[in-house]
């Protein structure tokens, strides 16, 4: 769910549920905030948004992790209207050996798509 707040910032939150988690863990409950500012940079658009979320897992020792928040913030730069680069650094809370690989460890991704 989204609600705009002006022309340029939109805040949204969002909730997941699942009655039957992976791996016989039981329930499990995602709950984010998210938050996105578009900034006007000459004939490009320059949108900027960052993301908090806390994942809830009723039966962490079957899933393997403890209960985490994970956060997110990035930027998207619309080259034109169908070309665009991202780029995002992520995290969570936990660490590597409560984790039990390295899917927790902080991380940088870089993105060109395009669209047709």
């Amino acid at each position: 769910m989204g609600y705009g707040v002006n022309d340029n910032l939109s805040l949204g939150l969002n909730y997941n549920f699942s009655g039957e988690n992976f791996g016989d863990s039981g329930t499990a409950h995602y709950i984010q905030g998210t938050a996105e500012y578009s900034v006007p940079v000459k004939a490009m658009t320059l949108t900027l948004d960052a993301a908090v979320g806390r994942q809830l897992i009723q039966d962490n020792a079957t899933f393997g992790t403890p209960d985490y928040t994970d956060w997110r913030i990035g930027a998207t730069l619309g080259i034109t209207k169908a070309i665009a680069l991202t780029a995002f650094y992520t995290d969570t809370d936990i660490s590597t050996t409560e984790c039990g690989s390295e899917n927790c460890d902080p991380r940088v991704q870089v993105g060109l798509t395009a669209s047709f």
